[in-house]
């Protein structure tokens, strides 16, 4: 007889559990967040590259309004924003810390301090 293998939907979902992990992870990144952008010069020119490319492709598909779900310090949702293309940029993150960083880089940005993946407070809650 085959062993099944379980996944996370099989699981029931442990909110006390996710709320753990995801306040660890904001612990971590509150000490990284001011140096954050400091680790990764060597990534510059490729991040450049992957933007231009990136630009191009929403353009191509005639994409107005962005959501970063992971947007960090708002290394790449700034230079967009830049281009004035996009209507509606929003950028969410796990990590307060790195969020403030991305909300006093880009002040006209729409830099929401809330978990996605949390259903009352996430995108769709209205916050």
């Amino acid at each position: 007889m085959m062993k099944r293998h379980t996944s996370v939907i099989d699981h029931k979902f442990d909110k006390k559990k996710y709320r753990l992990i995801i306040g660890q992870i904001d612990n971590a990144y509150k000490s990284l967040a001011s140096v954050y952008d400091i680790f990764y010069p060597s990534l510059e020119l490729k991040r450049n590259l992957f933007l231009q490319q990136l630009h191009s492709f929403l353009q191509k598909k005639g994409v107005r309004d962005l959501l970063d779900c992971a947007c960090g310090t708002g290394r790449e949702i700034i230079p967009l924003a830049k281009t004035g293309v996009y209507r509606n940029i929003v950028g969410s993150d796990l990590s307060r810390a790195m969020l403030n960083i991305a909300k006093i880089r880009a002040t006209s940005l729409n830099i929401l301090d809330s978990d996605i993946g949390d259903r009352k407070q996430g995108l769709g809650s209205g916050r």
